[in-house]
């Protein structure tokens, strides 16, 4: 009963029992860039493949020559799309088109981390975002994108914006960084000082 070949079945038995133990260095053995590992941290749990990483990082885009914005950030993580990067500690200045002053509008926003995909031309910023207008705006908010493609900003999570002698909120936000212009949509409360 105890012959070498009734004891052969128990290596797959031991392996299967075992497997939740040897996956996951298994599996950053065989593939090492891609292996996920979870942190408990959500920023971090999506580029755990990263391929590179960099602190104290400043980033400008252009087009057609004119700025469009600059982005510094104190972390950024690369994944393997080279395309997607991943921010923490964000400041971004948007440049809006020249209005009749002949200068770009300004809009300066800082957040906790952020996200920009290229192709898309998408920034996702989220966690104790300041948004600030040089027009003398304030707006806040844990949750917002910049869509670079149509020059708009949008939050769906709660906005709150301040400006001298007003406060308002809502559900929702829709920000024209060209035209200086925003609504405020669902549940608006407004109020004057």
């Amino acid at each position: 009963m105890t012959a070498p070949r009734n004891l052969l079945w128990l290596v797959p038995l031991l392996l299967l029992v075992a497997y939740p133990l040897w996956r996951q260095p298994a599996r950053l053995f065989l593939n090492p860039m891609t292996g996920a590992v979870d942190t408990g941290r959500p920023e971090e749990v999506a580029v755990a493949g990263r391929s590179a990483e960099m602190e104290g990082v400043f980033i400008s885009q252009s087009r057609a020559g004119r700025e469009e914005w600059h982005i510094r950030a104190a972390h950024l993580a690369m994944t393997d799309n080279e395309n997607d990067l991943r921010l923490r500690e964000v400041e971004v200045v948007l440049f809006g088109r020249p209005g009749e002053e002949k200068e770009p509008r300004l809009t300066t926003i800082t957040s906790q981390a952020g996200r920009y995909e290229g192709p898309a031309r998408l920034l996702t910023l989220s966690g104790g975002i300041l948004l600030q207008t040089d027009n003398g705006y304030t707006m806040r908010s844990e949750n917002l994108a910049h869509d670079g493609n149509r020059d708009t900003i949008t939050a769906s999570q709660g906005v709150e914006v301040t400006a001298t002698g007003i406060e308002a909120s809502g559900r929702a936000l829709h920000y024209n960084i060209d035209t200086g212009a925003f609504r405020l949509q669902d549940r608006v409360v407004f109020q004057t000082r």
